[in-house]
């Protein structure tokens, strides 16, 4: 029988003999082989999935409706789970039943003063990270309350201030005043000042928020 080259074959012929040679390979030898003869194809099918995925995390960033941002600084829970159960408990109090409603809660950043933990908080700070609410200890609050970070008390809580005033301590607000404290599983330390961010855009809503803990 005349022997028949590769190159002889249909390509019917052809894809039937790779496919079988496909078969025979065990393990690695297949990612190799598929490497080998198609990572052409390969590179368009992950170009075409990163593509997807890039684009499905956009809408849904895009739909989200982001009502409020909370920074806690040296929080004890630190874990998505944490971070959920605050979101989900606070959308409630603060009556945001929307699908896409969004309360971010950071629990990352911490006061320890290496280089990497002091710019995670700078930007977490910042109007680059957007946080509307810190709960802070004593020597972060200083550090941020030098640089009129703080939005004024007054200011903030508007016509309600006087019924609050009790509460506040020159002009700060001590989370142990506010008594006892869904954040209390959270913030282990006192004093553990309550601040709205002077950049925020949602005064309003972080208001509400306190007035809540």
């Amino acid at each position: 029988m005349e022997k028949r080259y590769e190159s002889d074959l249909s390509r019917r012929e052809k894809r039937r003999l790779q496919w079988e040679t496909f078969c025979s390979l065990q393990g690695g030898k297949k990612l190799e082989y598929l490497w080998s003869y198609y990572k052409f194809l390969l590179a368009i099918f992950l170009g075409v999935i990163l593509v997807l995925y890039t684009g499905s995390v956009m809408i849904k960033n895009s739909m989200e409706h982001t009502v409020l941002s909370v920074v806690l600084v040296d929080s004890a829970k630190t874990d998505e789970k944490a971070a959920k159960a605050l979101e989900k408990w606070l959308l409630k109090e603060l009556g945001f039943e929307g699908k896409h409603d969004h309360i971010e809660i950071v629990l990352s950043v911490t006061s320890s003063g290496t280089e990497e933990n002091t710019a995670k908080r700078r930007v977490a700070l910042s109007t680059v990270g957007g946080a509307d609410l810190v709960i802070c200890n004593e020597s972060v609050y200083e550090e941020y309350a030098r640089q009129n970070a703080f939005a004024d008390m007054k200011e903030t809580v508007g016509a309600e201030y006087e019924l609050y005033q009790e509460y506040l301590e020159e002009g700060k607000l001590d989370l142990e005043n506010c008594g006892t404290s869904i954040l209390s599983d959270y913030i282990e330390y006192s004093p553990a000042y309550v601040c709205v961010l002077e950049h925020s855009q949602n005064k309003e809503n972080a208001w509400a928020a306190i007035k809540k803990l």
